[in-house]
């Protein structure tokens, strides 16, 4: 075939016809839009679990991390509880947008788009949730941060990035959906579609999407774990930020032992006010500090909490801490529970170091806490958290149920047990707190202010049990009451000002404090004081009228006047109802 017209002079005067944009905008609108509407579909998720983690208390989560809950274990369950709202939603979504809008991709396809979509932002949920620890911080970083993810999700569809900047931003979830969005979209408008025999081929952005949203995912628990560890909680407890570089985070530390005249020494300073240790406790410490210090606070406004504070304590014994509010009791027995980190010198429990991490986990395996505040999940029933905090202990199933019927009828507990915790009286929520520390019959038991809150009658059933098995364990208790420290101690430590003023057994510290017996006696309005008061210093010459009322006289007698305490007693039975 000819013709008069060469071909190069018809390819010159070819004109290029400009194409409506129309349809282009209208197909980055309708990428737009589904973007944004999957964001604000999954956004309601997002909002929820965050507010839910933030609602749950640190100190639970402390308390649970101490008595062997794993942080991966502990995102993970919040992981479990989600999952299935995402996959609803991606059902949801992927049932609307394959009836209207990806009618020629494949059902699964898309599904596994918006499932990956929603698991990795769960998985940024978390990171947010432990990169910023304050809550008040926490609902203005949601709005911006979900702000910011929705225009990033909508770079793809105004500009062509080059292939390496476009795999980097892919490490924002959004961006890495809407890539494989966008790549679906311009499949449909082919009239083809993507099918899972696809992606390897012409719709390779969608793998590339699927891959994206994996690796983010796995990207932000990794770092959600990380900065658990090295962002300081409410106590200032964290890990160098590379931790992980320190072979003292992968072996146990090797501890220098304290020798047992050092602390001799030190006691023997201070104005014998440190009672000595019998023979056959000596190498029985169980607890042992040494020069522990706790700041609080910067350099221009610290707090000393402790002060060079040295003290053994003893397997098979009860010690109790006793100072006023402030002393440092709190304060010591949380550093020893792992809950918080002491500023100076050296603290170890049965010769595990708790500066050393690995260390530290074995010695919570070994402790029962009961903190000042009460230990609960409020909608689970007082049995059902037994049981809860019974497998967090690592207690094996088969004896859960066994170990949970123990506790509740040690500490009586029957006729509540089936109540749940938030409809608990405080008496009772302290003893529900208390059961959980009691739980595996812990080798070490801190408890700070166990039976404060608890009626009598359920406050020596308390200390019974204490006392019953003082010789399997060791236990260090804080208390504001006198006759608990008396009546549970073999040695009481007293604390004052972060400092340690006294240590020893009742009858130590009440002599070298000048406290003795109490002679309380009921006297009738018209007594003479006077006339009683000479009558009991013929025999206990150095007697003293501590409280006078209208109905009762008390007197102090010193411990080294006991031998005239008989005839003091008989001369009194003589003149009752004499001066009376």
């Amino acid at each position: 075939m000819t013709t008069n017209h060469s071909v190069l002079d018809s390819l010159v005067s070819a004109v290029a016809v400009k194409m409506s944009s129309a349809k282009v905008w209208r197909r980055i609108l309708e990428i737009g839009a589904l973007t944004i509407a999957t964001c604000i579909s999954y956004v309601s998720i997002f909002y929820i679990l965050m507010t839910n983690i933030t609602k749950e208390r640190e100190d639970l989560r402390e308390i649970m991390r101490m008595m062997g809950l794993k942080d991966s274990a502990y995102w993970l369950s919040w992981g479990l509880l989600y999952v299935p709202y995402v996959l609803i939603i991606g059902s949801f979504l992927t049932l609307i947008t394959t009836n209207f809008i990806f009618v020629e991709s494949s059902f699964g396809v898309i599904l596994l788009l918006f499932f990956l979509y929603g698991i990795s932002m769960i998985s940024f949920t978390f990171m947010l949730c432990a990169l910023l620890r304050s809550p008040r911080y926490r609902g203005t970083a949601d709005f911006f941060a979900v702000l910011f993810l929705c225009i990033l999700g909508l770079l793809p569809l105004v500009t062509v990035l080059p292939r390496p900047l476009e795999l980097f931003l892919c490490i924002f979830f959004p961006f890495a959906f809407s890539l494989g969005i966008t790549e679906t979209i311009h499949m449909e408008n082919d009239l083809q579609g993507v099918f899972f025999s696809d992606i390897t081929g012409d719709a390779c952005h969608v793998l590339t999407s699927y891959v994206s949203l994996l690796l983010d995912s796995i990207l932000y628990i990794l770092l959600t774990l990380y900065f658990d560890k090295v962002l300081p909680d409410k106590n200032g407890l964290k890990l160098e930020p590379l931790f992980f570089l320190c072979p003292s985070y992968w072996s146990k530390g090797k501890m220098s032992p304290i020798p047992l005249d050092a602390v001799d020494k030190e006691e023997s300073g201070r104005d014998d006010y440190i009672e000595k240790v019998p023979v056959e406790l000596l190498g029985k410490e169980a607890i042992r500090l040494n020069k522990v210090k706790k700041i609080y606070g910067s350099k221009k406004d610290k707090t000393e909490a402790l002060r060079d504070l040295d003290l053994d304590v003893y397997d098979g014994q009860i010690t109790a801490l006793l100072g006023h509010s402030g002393a440092g009791k709190t304060t010591l027995l949380n550093i020893l529970g792992g809950m918080s980190k002491a500023s100076g010198g050296t603290a170890s429990i049965y010769n595990l170091q708790l500066s050393n991490t690995r260390d530290l986990h074995e010695i919570q395996k070994k402790i029962g806490f009961c903190p000042q505040f009460d230990v609960k999940f409020d909608y689970l029933t007082v049995k059902e958290n037994l049981e809860l905090f019974s497998r967090i202990k690592g207690i094996a199933p088969r004896d859960v149920k066994s170990e949970v019927e123990k506790v509740i009828s040690d500490l009586n507990m029957q006729s509540n047990e089936a109540m749940e915790a938030d409809e608990l009286s405080g008496g009772q929520r302290r003893r529900l707190t208390l059961a959980i520390a009691l739980l595996g019959s812990p080798e070490v038991l801190l408890l700070d202010e166990p039976t404060a809150g608890i009626d009598p009658f359920s406050r020596h059933q308390v200390w019974s049990i204490l006392k019953e098995h003082k010789a399997d364990r060791v236990t260090l208790f804080s208390t504001q009451f006198m006759d608990e420290a008396d009546i549970l101690a073999d040695r009481k430590a007293v604390l004052s000002n972060g400092r340690l003023k006294c240590v020893g057994s009742s009858l130590f510290l009440k002599r070298k404090w000048g406290i003795g017996y109490h002679l309380r006696m009921q006297v009738s309005p018209s007594c003479n004081p006077d006339a009683i008061t000479s009558i009991i210093q013929e025999h206990v010459s150095s007697a003293k009228l501590s409280t006078r009322n209208v109905e009762d006289l008390t007197f102090t007698l010193p411990f080294d006047k006991m031998d005239s305490f008989p005839d003091l007693f008989l001369h009194l039975d003589q003149r009752v109802g004499q001066t009376s």
